[in-house]
C-alpha cells in the first residue's frame, strides 16, 4: 500500500476510525509491525502498538473524542487492564500550547504505512496538514530509543 484515501468528516470517532482500517488491513504485513492493544481504552480513543523489530515499540494513543481535532500521545508500554500508559512517554499534560493535536477537516484522509516501518504518514487533504505519526528512521537499530 502506498497510499490509501477516504472520504471522513471533522467529527469525533472519524480518524480513530480511519487509523483502525489502516492498521488492521495494511499495519501487519510485511513486519511493518502495527497492531490495535486496547480496543476497550474508551469511546473514541485508538491505542496502537507498534514493533516493527525486536529493538524497537511504542505505544500510539489517539484521543479522537471531539471533533475537528484529536489528540495524540506517545507511550513505552500500555496497561490494557487500567488502560493507562506505562514507562516513558511523550505526553504534554494540560497546558494546551504543548499537546499534540491532528487537525480534522471533512474531506479526503490519506495515510500511507509503507515502506519504512514504525511509522505512519497521514495527511488531511482539505486544510492540506501532513504528520508523522511514529519512530524516525533511526542511525542505530540494534538500540530501542
Amino acid at each position: 500500500m502506498a497510499w490509501y484515501g477516504e472520504y471522513r468528516t471533522n467529527a469525533a470517532g472519524q480518524l480513530k476510525a480511519f487509523l483502525d482500517y489502516i492498521i488492521t488491513n495494511y499495519g501487519q504485513e510485511n513486519g511493518y509491525g502495527w497492531s490495535i492493544l486496547d480496543p476497550n481504552a474508551g469511546t473514541n480513543i485508538g491505542v496502537y502498538k507498534c514493533q516493527p523489530d525486536a529493538n524497537s515499540k511504542f505505544v500510539l494513543v489517539v484521543m479522537d473524542d471531539q471533533s475537528d481535532y484529536a489528540t495524540i500521545e506517545y507511550w513505552e508500554d500500555w496497561d490494557s487492564v487500567n488502560h493507562v500508559g506505562v514507562g516513558n512517554s511523550m505526553t504534554y499534560g494540560s497546558d494546551s500550547s504543548r499537546i499534540l493535536r491532528i487537525r480534522k477537516a471533512k474531506g479526503i484522509f490519506n495515510a500511507s504505512i509503507k515502506p519504512y516501518p514504525g511509522r505512519i504518514v497521514l495527511s488531511i487533504m482539505a486544510i492540506g496538514s501532513a504528520y508523522y505519526l511514529g519512530y524516525p528512521r533511526r542511525f542505530d537499530e540494534t538500540k530501542n530509543t
